[in-house]
């Protein structure tokens, strides 16, 4: 571990709340509990505000991956804050492998983004993705559009999680509709 990497890892574990800490382990049962301290989402971003545009960060966003959650958070929230559109996308389409949950995929948004959806959107669109627009958010509905569009951002570990809870889904689904006939047929006889 870089000196860089020991003193942000310190700084975070300084904000750490282990409440949330136990909170954020819950709504995440894919990611391993060690990796999660609990620290708050404002917080990172205050983190982010300060570091951000220092060659600390700079070297922090090149360091791919991350061991804590928390710092997932944190380069997001670095990410956030990139001004360039065609800078943020690169970093984006880096940083999006290493992305293996839900909140810190819902953590960032670039502001560039917001200030250039038609440029966000043609790329999006140019791979066959359907997708509805609310505000700066995207709205993909069916599971085949998901996969496709988790596996153009490159989160092949997202794929494939994804796909397994399909499967899983689908499977429980299938057996309790036929429990559900079956037990419908037993009360006929």
């Amino acid at each position: 571990m870089h000196a860089l990497e020991t003193e942000i890892r310190k700084k975070l574990l300084s904000m750490k709340d282990a409440q949330y800490a136990q909170f954020q382990r819950k709504l995440m049962p894919t990611v391993d509990p060690a990796r999660v301290i609990g620290v708050r989402i404002p917080d990172i971003r205050r983190l982010a505000k300060a570091y951000y545009g220092t060659e600390e960060s700079k070297s922090f966003l090149a360091a791919l991956p991350h061991a804590l959650y928390d710092e997932d958070n944190l380069h997001g929230a670095l990410l956030d804050r990139i001004p360039d559109f065609d800078t943020a996308i690169h970093e984006v389409e880096r940083f999006l492998p290493y992305i293996d949950n839900w909140a810190t995929c819902d953590s960032f948004m670039p502001a560039v983004f917001k200030k250039n959806k038609e440029k966000l959107l043609e790329i999006i669109e140019k791979l066959g993705i359907k997708i509805k627009t609310f505000q700066a958010s995207l709205y993909i509905k069916e599971g085949e559009e998901i996969s496709k569009f988790l596996a153009f951002i490159g989160a092949s570990m997202a794929v494939l999680k994804f796909e397994e809870i399909r499967v899983i889904r689908d499977m429980r689904n299938n057996v309790n509709r036929l429990v559900n006939c079956e037990t419908a047929n037993l009360n006929k006889t």
